[in-house]
Parts: structure tokens; C-alpha cells; sequence
């Protein structure tokens, strides 16, 4: 595995086209954090699987090399 590897090589059911493992390292991916999703976009009352709430992130994301919520310290 290396940095510059796309995540599609490793888990091809995603539709993030482009985000490579050091995107997700960086948090530059674009990928949306589920974790705080309130009751309105997600059944709370329910279990879910992570296929199950990968299917409800929105698809067109670009990759970026701006920090959009974490900090990263290198």
C-alpha cells in the first residue's frame, strides 16, 4: 500500500474517483464525516452498516488540498 494509491484500488464499491489513502491521512478527501449526521438524514433508531450510510454521501467530490475541518500537523 502506498500513499499515492487510490482508494478505489482498495475498496472499489466507494464512488470517490480520485481521492487517493493520503487524501483520507490529510482529511483533504472531500469525504464527509457521517459520525455527526443528525436524525433528519439517518434513522438513529435503526443499525447501519457502513455500505449502508456510504450509499448516502454525496458522490461528486473533488479531491483538494485545502483543510476543510481538521487541522493537519505534518
Amino acid at each position: 500500500m502506498k500513499y499515492s494509491d487510490s482508494i478505489q484500488q482498495y475498496l472499489p464499491g466507494l464512488p470517490y474517483h480520485g481521492v487517493k489513502i493520503i487524501d483520507l491521512l490529510h482529511h483533504t478527501s472531500g469525504i464527509r464525516d457521517f459520525v455527526g449526521w443528525t436524525s433528519n438524514q439517518i434513522d438513529t433508531g435503526e443499525i447501519h452498516t457502513t455500505a449502508d450510510i456510504t450509499k448516502l454521501l454525496p458522490v461528486n467530490i473533488p479531491a483538494t488540498n485545502s483543510v476543510i475541518q481538521n487541522a493537519v500537523l505534518r
